[in-house]
């Protein structure tokens, strides 16, 4: 074979190869988003991600999601937007041509070179910042736009046909992002208004603890911040405080509402219900990871109480270390059949002389510089 049509071939060879990696390099990131959706539904995250690898995959110097918003087009998230690029940081008249186009068609829009459109709506932002080329696709859901996608790059006539198809897969992930965290967060508010319902139900058999499940939780998540406990660990406290009762349905309303000392069956009777409302929890399906909390709420960081176990001190669940404080301290100063209300000092001092003991230290402590504060 003649030595130029060996180089030719080569050369070929390496275009070929470089284009393999880089469609290689873009089906990755398409995977790594379109796992990430699957698996997790905080938007935030799940659109940082989107942009990041849009950035990358398409040599932008800036990438944006707009969201539909009281009819602009707000921003929801952003990679490369510099102080000097701050102006893109408004939200975009949904009236404005380029963007017209886009929600009017639901197509995407490329301008080759912004500097040379100086009615656009992105001219003086791209005069200084030095960029020129746009990609606008629409971000549609369920068949409704609901924003746009966007990328701007420094080289004049970056964007394709072919790359108007690449941005368009990465909206349509960006899409199910949306849709996945707002079906999230509606299911969100319908469980949390669930388990406050729940919580009623359960205060309202014995009346001398009504509201206890939502004073106990606000006591709780304020331990949570001052530990500096994780969202997860906070979310299972948030809602394990609201049914950490919930095994009260089981028990007899004469002996909750009792105003004078149990008996011995009675207060057999009373010390089942951590195991009754874990056992509920658990019939639930998908609330297992509050069990822990509600089992082990009443079971003393040092050893004893209810129910049985060999579980101590760091061996508790964080969550039902912080439970036991937060509904200890929200007992003590509450009236009960059986006994007046401790002031707010008596119920300190009852927490100080059982820390180490009956509640983790650091628990307490965090309840105190709490209730200092407030």
């Amino acid at each position: 074979m003649p030595k130029g049509k060996r180089k030719k071939g080569a050369h070929d060879l390496h275009r070929v190869e470089r284009t393999l990696r880089s469609r290689l390099d873009e089906l990755t990131a398409l995977y790594e988003v379109s796992k990430s959706i699957t698996s997790a539904v905080n938007l935030d995250k799940m659109l940082s991600l989107i942009v990041s690898k849009v950035a990358s995959i398409m040599k932008a110097e800036v990438c944006m999601i707009h969201l539909i918003n009281k009819g602009d087009l707000r921003l929801r998230t952003s990679y490369g937007i510099t102080a000097r690029l701050a102006e893109l940081k408004n939200p975009l008249p949904v009236d404005h041509t380029v963007v017209d186009q886009v929600i009017r068609t639901k197509m995407p829009v490329r301008v080759e070179d912004l500097q040379k459109h100086s009615k656009n709506i992105f001219f003086h932002v791209a005069r200084k910042g030095r960029l020129h080329s746009l990609l606008i696709v629409p971000l549609i859901e369920k068949g409704e736009l609901i924003g746009v996608l966007s990328v701007m790059s420094k080289r004049r006539a970056a964007y394709s046909i072919s790359d108007e198809k690449e941005l368009t897969l990465f909206a349509s992930q960006a899409a199910v992002a949306i849709e996945n965290a707002r079906l999230f967060e509606e299911v969100r508010i319908n469980y949390l208004n669930t388990m406050r319902l729940l919580a009623c139900v359960i205060d309202a058999k014995d009346t001398y603890t009504e509201d206890h499940s939502e004073r106990v939780m606000r006591s709780a998540l304020a331990i949570a911040d001052y530990l500096s406990l994780s969202a997860k660990q906070r979310s299972v406290i948030r809602y394990a405080s609201l049914l950490h009762d919930i095994g009260k349905i089981g028990i007899d309303m004469s002996v909750l509402r009792k105003p004078t000392t149990l008996s011995k069956e009675e207060w057999r009777q009373m010390k089942q219900h951590p195991k009754i409302g874990a056992d509920i929890i658990k019939r639930a399906g998908f609330l297992d990871d509050l069990v822990p909390a509600i089992l082990y709420h009443h079971v003393k960081y040092s050893g004893g109480g209810y129910p049985i176990t060999k579980k101590t001190k760091e061996d508790l669940p964080v969550e039902a270390r912080v439970l036991a404080v937060a509904d200890a301290y929200e007992a003590m100063v509450t009236d009960r059949p059986y006994r007046r209300r401790m002031t707010k000092d008596q119920a300190i001092a009852e927490l100080k002389r059982c820390s180490g003991s009956q509640f983790d230290p650091k628990v307490v402590n965090a309840l105190l510089r709490y209730l200092t504060n407030t």
